[in-house]
């Protein structure tokens, strides 16, 4: 017989859909998510279940002879969204956030599809193996670039490959989506999600594009996951671990990640195995309170030297509104073109011209002046702005 068994729960219950075996079954919200008709072949004297969040409830078979020890994870906390059935997005977007923060979004988001060719892709259940690739390929990049952006570092970079790559064979089987939002053919924000039972959808990652950074990307982000929850009759939204200021304005619900530790009741032998898992759980718990991994990222980040990038360098301008172009020598203008790697430095400054002047990209030009190499034009449809980069 098996004196104890160890189960983890929440990579392959995002990555595959799968309950652990000592599960009869999963309770959300006194609905019952799953139910293990393979029942168990034996029944250990403990049983070690690691990272179960708490707004989901485990019942394992013959779980009135066994006693549990639940202990919290340390530094390790999410936050999602219940939803109601029949809750309408206005309606929780009207209770959950301040009109304010309700203002700005619905700014951004008419602002950014009023300003550029918006479109917004759901792959779940279909996609290519090329396109799968591609969006993944861009998403790392994003969040490269986020986190150099941050100064921070991020250990998932260096397990990516390892991280996704089941991630085209789940979304086939709809345990998996990438929801995009593009800008023509430019994919602007990418989400990657995990679903189980087409009841929870799990956030796993998503990052945007900083150059869109005026229009709100990550609000954006939320809401299009919320509108999609409600629209297929989904009961949890969980964007995740990390209690952010983003989260705590969105989420109604925040959630604990737990080791749960079962034993044998009136068993000697039981009890002494599942205190000896439990002190081992609290002494990791106890080097985590000291934020060593956090502390380590930290100076690894400081210890990655700034190079400075040829092509997209880090930059400071100045900004000075002009009344017309007859005010200077047109042949000594030059038109640019944002779009070429060699200029992309120029997007951020002409996406939030675009932003704070309500112009639409299509009616936007730059201009180079030819002897002031770090000076441009940016001429929308109603304001020209004179722009002075200062690259450092």
């Amino acid at each position: 017989m098996t004196f104890i068994k160890r189960e983890q729960f929440l990579w392959n219950f995002m990555r595959q859909g799968q309950v652990c075996d000592s599960f009869e079954y999963l309770r959300y919200n006194n609905n019952i998510l799953f139910s293990n008709k393979n029942k168990a072949s034996e029944f250990p004297k403990v049983i070690y279940i690691s990272l179960v969040p708490s707004f989901l409830e485990p019942i394992i078979y013959h779980s009135d002879d066994y006693t549990l020890k639940k202990i919290t994870h340390q530094n390790f906390s999410g936050a999602g969204i219940a939803i109601e059935k029949g809750m309408t997005l206005e309606l929780y977007l009207n209770n959950q956030l301040k009109r304010q923060t309700r203002i700005n979004l619905k700014r951004s988001i008419t602002r950014l599809e009023e300003s550029f060719n918006i479109s917004y892709e759901y792959n779940h259940g279909d996609i290519s193996k090329e396109k799968c690739a591609y969006l993944l390929d861009t998403l790392y990049n994003m969040l490269k670039i986020r986190f150099k952006q941050k100064n921070e570092h991020n250990n998932r970079f260096s397990h990516w490959q390892e991280y996704t790559k089941n991630i085209y064979a789940l979304i086939q089987q709809k345990k998996a989506s990438l929801f995009v939002v593009y800008d023509h053919e430019k994919p602007i924000s990418i989400s990657l999600n995990f679903h189980f039972n087409n009841h929870l959808l799990m956030s796993e990652v998503s990052s945007y594009d900083i150059d869109y950074g005026k229009f709100s990307l990550g609000h954006l982000d939320n809401y299009i996951l919320l509108q999609w929850c409600m629209e297929h009759e989904y009961g949890f939204l969980d964007l995740g671990n990390g209690i952010y200021d983003f989260k705590e304005k969105w989420c109604n619900t925040f959630y604990e990640v737990n080791y749960l530790v079962y034993y044998k009741k009136k068993s000697f032998l039981a009890s002494a195995m599942a205190l000896k898992e439990v002190l081992i759980i609290l002494a990791k718990n106890k080097v985590k309170s000291w934020n060593l991994t956090t502390k380590l990222n930290h100076l690894k980040a400081l210890a990655i030297k700034k190079q400075e990038d040829p092509i997209r360098p880090l930059l400071d301008y100045t900004i000075e509104e002009i009344q017309t172009l007859e005010l200077m020598d047109i042949s000594q203008l030059k038109s640019i073109n944002i779009h070429d790697d060699l200029h992309r430095y120029l997007r951020k400054p002409v996406y939030d011209f675009i932003y704070n002047n309500k112009e639409n990209i299509n009616h936007v030009s730059v201009f180079q002046c030819q002897n002031e190499a770090k000076r441009f034009l940016i001429k929308g449809e109603r304001i020209i702005h004179k722009i002075e980069f200062k690259l450092t």
